[in-house]
């Protein structure tokens, strides 16, 4: 089995899960800010965005224009997220309730992280 289209898979379903029910369920998603100023929520996070970054990058860190490079920024985008969350928690909360606060940007976020993972997931099933 090729391993890029298994990442791609893993990436498009992560991408997919996380992003589609905050589309739909908008309330999902005002929750989960207000449960993100708790340092350990933040710290919890992190770690398991730290821990999917590296993974990611040790099994594939190609930096080409393709759907390998974009499984590369993505991983890259998670190790250095959490990375950010462990070193300044306080600042990972201020700036996700300053992002929080408009609603319409986070929206094309979300549908666009979510167009991301069903295309990673179509090019891993299809290839497959």
């Amino acid at each position: 089995m090729d391993l890029p289209l298994v990442l791609a898979r893993f990436w498009g379903l992560v991408l997919i899960a996380l992003c589609g029910p905050f589309l739909v369920n908008k309330r999902g998603y005002t929750n989960l800010l207000e449960k993100i100023k708790a340092e350990e929520i933040v710290f919890l996070y992190s770690l398991i965005a730290v821990i999917v970054g590296a993974l990611s990058l040790a099994l594939l860190n190609s930096w080409t224009v393709d759907y390998k490079g974009l499984i590369t920024i993505l991983g890259w985008s998670s190790l250095l997220k959490g990375f950010f969350g462990l070193l300044l928690p306080k600042r990972l909360i201020e700036v996700t309730r300053r992002i929080g606060k408009h609603r319409s940007l986070m929206l094309c976020l979300l549908a666009f992280y979510c167009m991301l993972g069903i295309w990673l997931l179509f090019i891993g099933l299809r290839r497959a």
